[in-house]
């Protein structure tokens, strides 16, 4: 252990004063005369007790408090700031090299345990290297190399289950074009091994990992028995909310909690508290943009979707709006797959519900056009379905019966029939509305019929067109139509 009178010894005249100041405005009398005694050296370790008139067990506890302050008055640029504590490693080269090594091993012990309650292993990782150089002709050489190897391995662990996070959201993304059962066993996958990895270290940062993953799985994927070991949602979202009010100063937490808010407005909703869910969707909404952008540790773009359903309730003090220079600005890239369709898919929807056809038929065919469905075959059913709702709402009976021919042959082929069952009666459903000329009463009863199949097969993995309304196609008469867009009605 360093000796707490050579560091003491090594003080400038600056650090010794503050010292002094410090006990004296606190009444530290005790720790002052230490320290004077220490500084000055004018007594040995067994005559200083009796000074002090302690016993050496109390001498022990008070010489460890002492080097505690000390440590702080070293390291006051660093107490508790994460900015400084990164300025402080960037100098750590000079303590090595340039500072008395009492000096240098005080302000690097003090700086590991900041570092550690700060959970930030890479920092640590230079603080051990550090360690281990000055102690190379000591008994602790080895102890510090054990705690740099073991930081190492941490580092490797975290950026591993970032990856882990950002290949999950991927795949979810994915899984929702594609609802590809192989692609739910691979997530299933990835939350296994994200469980397993975070039982290896004791870190806020991987369990904050883990309960994205976990949350996210919970919330969208159609598999119970793999949650059902997990805490509840509610239980992580409260940890998750406070590991991140606890770290202010952490860059990737600042960027987390829209997502804490998003996943939490995502439960309550799902699970019908809408007084719990309209706090954390103004926060989500009002940082919009920002989130949107965010498509790393979140499938951000399905609150586009949950937007929709939310304000069909009108639970939310304003109009949806169509927000579409917001959407235009942070559209992603067709590299971006799945963000790309929802955002496409909410604007598109956005204009259904203003009884507004062609904007949807232009954004429809050129999502079309620039994307290959070829191994997301939900999502092509759907997209060409809500081109063919376009087109037949615009009037365009042609081109609408056209597309629902190619969409009838694609979901009878025999991997798709059964189930696609319900996509093929919503193109049965649209083909009776647009071939009805004089609508007679048959004709209604029978569309009525198809919806009810519809509506009763348009559940599970397969469920699609969430927000088309259905009663559109079965009492918009042709004759009435151009009266009824004048009336205000909604698609």
């Amino acid at each position: 252990m360093i000796k707490l009178d050579v560091v003491i010894k090594r003080l400038n005249e600056q650090e010794y004063t503050a010292l002094c100041e410090r006990f004296t405005e606190t009444g530290g009398d005790r720790l002052l005369d230490l320290l004077n005694c220490l500084r000055e050296g004018w007594l040995n370790e067994t005559e200083i007790p009796y000074h002090l008139g302690i016993s050496k067990s109390a001498y022990y506890t008070l010489r460890s408090r002492l080097y505690d302050k000390v440590q702080d008055t070293l390291t006051s640029d660093s107490d508790g700031i994460k900015t400084e504590l990164l300025k402080m490693v960037y100098r750590i080269p000079d303590l090595v090299y340039d500072t008395p090594v009492e000096i240098a091993v005080a302000i690097l012990e003090k700086l590991e345990k900041d570092l550690i309650a700060h959970d930030l292993p890479h920092e640590l990782r230079v603080v051990y290297n550090a360690l281990k150089k000055l102690h190379f002709n000591t008994p602790k050489y080895f102890d510090y190399s054990q705690q740099y190897n073991k930081h190492l391995a941490y580092i490797v662990a975290l950026d591993k289950s970032e990856d882990m996070v950002l290949n999950f959201q991927k795949t979810l993304g994915d899984y929702y074009l594609s609802r590809d059962k192989k692609l739910l066993e691979l997530l299933h996958i990835i939350k296994m091994e994200m469980q397993n990895l975070s039982q290896l270290y004791q870190s806020h940062h991987l369990y904050v990992y883990k309960v994205i993953i976990d949350i996210s799985f919970a919330l969208y994927l159609p598999l119970p028995e793999a949650v059902e070991k997990d805490e509840p949602v509610e239980d992580m979202l409260s940890t998750m909310g406070k590991i991140i009010h606890q770290h202010p100063g952490d860059k990737t937490y600042q960027h987390l909690l829209l997502v804490y808010h998003f996943l939490s407005f995502e439960y309550y909703f799902s699970i019908g508290q809408t007084t719990k869910c309209v706090p954390f969707f103004n926060k989500v909404n009002d940082g919009l943009t920002s989130f949107l952008g965010n498509r790393l540790f979140t499938f951000s773009s399905k609150f586009l979707l949950s937007k929709l359903d939310f304000c069909e309730l009108k639970l939310h003090e304003t109009v949806i709006g169509l927000d579409s220079d917001l959407v235009r600005l942070s559209s992603p890239s067709v590299s971006d797959l799945s963000a790309y369709v929802n955002c496409t898919k909410y604007v598109v929807i956005v204009y259904f519900n203003r009884a507004s056809y062609s904007e949807p038929i232009t954004l429809l065919n050129k999502l079309i056009n620039k994307v290959s469905f070829r191994n997301f075959v939900h999502s092509e059913i759907e997209i060409r379905l809500l081109l063919a709702y376009s087109y037949a709402m615009a009037n365009k009976t042609n081109e609408a019966l056209t597309v629902l021919r190619n969409v009838s042959r694609k979901v009878k082929e025999p991997e798709l029939a059964k189930k696609y069952r319900n996509a093929f009666l919503f193109a049965r459903m649209l083909s009776l509305f647009l071939l009805s000329k004089n609508r007679p009463l048959k004709k209604d009863d029978k569309l009525r019929q198809l919806k009810k199949e519809f509506s009763k097969l348009n559940k599970g993995s397969c469920k699609m067109l969430d927000h088309v309304k259905l009663n559109t196609i079965i009492i918009f008469h042709p004759k009435v139509r151009s009266r009824s867009r004048r009336s205000g009605l909604k698609a």
